[in-house]
């Protein structure tokens, strides 16, 4: 007969292991969720980083065809003279031919540039084409491909041509290996229409390996993977398997899919079986130590599941933050396995969002996406009571297209730089904002708001005294300037208050118009 004292032994025995294998098996439950849901959460973290930068490269290159080609529609005065006479085509060629140079001078990664005119209308090797010396690093002017030499089904030859002309839309085509200097390219070209009548295309190229570059980088497991595909699923880069591939999601991976905005999906994955390493960490020393000591293995089991938890609840903590919009958030912890390694990731990805999503490129001041957001806070703050006293000044620079047209754009960066920096020291106390090209917005606060007639009586007075130095010639500074005041008995809204400073700014460069005149 078994004592109470043996009964007590054996209960408790029996409970503590049974609490333990419950609690174990919990705790291996709660980990394998945190696990998967923040894996999921650093793809698409990584993943959005990646489609950023890579988006970047991509409206680079549109923005330069597209500009090229309303420069090109620009030009063209008189649709009859450009057919008929050839040396009026001549000098449109010419001017657009310089034109262009300065402009894929300046774009990233560019290749080559041109400009090929229909070969229905005009002779079919009339245009231009500039392509980068991989020896000079500088464009050299080429001879231009007979359209009419190749048939129109002829993608290697004048697909370039055909495909875009036959959509009828701006086109991306399938990068290619050129064979002639050895480099992976990538095309973008743009269809010219005037009068529904087709003129040409133009277009660019770029080194497409720098993207290959960038997709072989994206990892963020140690067997992670990313790739590009098109809408149908076929390849355009893996770094392990052939182009033109149909590409599945696999059933044994983690897949996050992005669309790029050309249309391009970035997949970035990791294979469930490194998500589950984790769990097969714990799952063995948890059984061990429940044959151990029931006591003890519930105290370690519990200290081993919060070292794996809290770093992984601390990720997505700090994900809600961002989610919230709250970039202000440091990730403590450091460790050299698997989850440091997420958190390490993590924490680069923090460091360079901010600067990325909010600061202009060029000027350093705020951008267009910091702008959106301080709207919405304003909004907010004017809806609740608490601001009501404040000014807004719309800006926009006089002779930007003026200056890249004759003197180039980096003559026209410089007098954004030196608009920029003339309105930050005008209107000190407030934040300024660049919301486009040349547009600019301050909203007045604190002393800037309390001194707003005289600090605009100073702005335009000291402005003739600002000078912008270019290639043979030196610019006097000329911005047209807004302001308006909210006044809570007409403005319910933000927006009103930007729309009469909006409206001031159009008639003070009407003035300045007639003042030249």
């Amino acid at each position: 007969m078994f004592s109470i004292k043996k009964k007590l032994v054996y209960l408790l025995v029996v409970c503590v292991f049974l609490t333990a294998v419950i609690l174990g098996g919990i705790g291996l439950f709660k980990v394998t969720s945190v696990i998967n849901r923040n894996s999921k959460s650093a793809l698409t973290l990584v993943g959005s980083a990646e489609k950023q930068r890579l988006n970047v490269i991509i409206s680079n290159l549109e923005q330069s065809v597209n500009y090229l080609e309303d420069i090109t529609v620009g030009h063209i005065t008189d649709l009859n003279s450009l057919i008929e006479d050839e040396s009026y085509r001549n000098k449109i060629t010419k001017e657009l031919e310089y034109l262009s140079y300065s402009l894929v001078s300046n774009t990233n990664f560019a290749l080559s540039c041109y400009l090929r005119y229909n070969p229905k209308l005009f002779p079919s090797t009339e245009g231009f084409f500039w392509m980068k010396s991989l020896a000079s690093q500088t464009f050299m002017h080429e001879p231009c491909t007979d359209i009419l030499e190749y048939n129109p089904n002829d993608v290697e030859h004048v697909g370039w041509y055909y495909i875009p002309v036959n959509r009828h839309a701006p086109t991306w085509l399938v990068p290619y290996y050129n064979k002639n200097v050895g480099i992976n390219m990538v095309s973008y070209v743009v269809p010219i229409y005037i009068k529904n009548t087709l003129i040409g295309v133009v277009g660019m190229d770029i080194d497409f390996s720098y993207i290959m570059r960038e997709i072989n980088e994206i990892n963020p497991y140690r067997t992670g993977y990313a790739y590009l595909s098109d809408q149908k699923e076929s390849l355009i880069y893996h770094k392990d398997y052939k182009f033109g591939s149909i590409m599945k999601k696999a059933k044994d991976s983690l897949e996050e899919t992005f669309i790029m905005s050309n249309g391009w999906h970035l997949v970035v994955g990791v294979p469930k079986k490194e998500i589950s390493n984790e769990k097969r960490q714990i799952l063995p020393f948890m059984i061990i130590a429940t044959l151990i000591v029931g006591l003890i293995f519930i105290v370690i089991s519990v200290y081993n599941v919060s070292q794996v938890i809290n770093p992984l609840l601390e990720l997505n903590s700090a994900i809600k933050e961002i989610a919230a919009g709250n970039m202000d958030i440091n990730i403590s912890f450091k460790s050299n396995d698997e989850i440091g390694m997420l958190a390490e990731n993590f924490r680069k990805a923090i460091r360079t969002l901010p600067t990325f999503m909010y600061t202009d490129a060029l000027t350093g001041i705020k951008n267009s996406a910091a702008y959106k957001r301080s709207v919405s806070d304003y909004e907010a703050k004017i809806s609740s009571g608490i601001m009501n006293t404040f000014g807004v000044i719309v800006f926009d620079v006089n002779n930007l297209k003026t200056t890249n047209d004759r003197y180039g754009h980096e003559s026209g960066n410089k007098l954004i730089c030196k608009a920029s920096s003339f309105i930050c020291h005008s209107f000190k106390s407030s934040p300024v904002f660049r919301i486009g090209g040349d547009e600019f917005v301050a909203v007045l606060q604190n002393s800037d708001y309390a001194n707003r007639d005289e600090l605009i009586k100073a702005f335009d007075s000291s402005m003739s005294n600002e000078k912008i130095e270019v290639p043979g010639a030196e610019l006097t500074l000329s911005i047209a300037r807004g302001l308006a005041v909210f006044d809570a008995s007409v403005d319910k809204a933000y927006a009103d208050v930007f729309k009469r400073a909006d409206d001031a700014m159009y008639e003070n460069k009407n003035k300045m118009k007639e003042v030249l005149k």
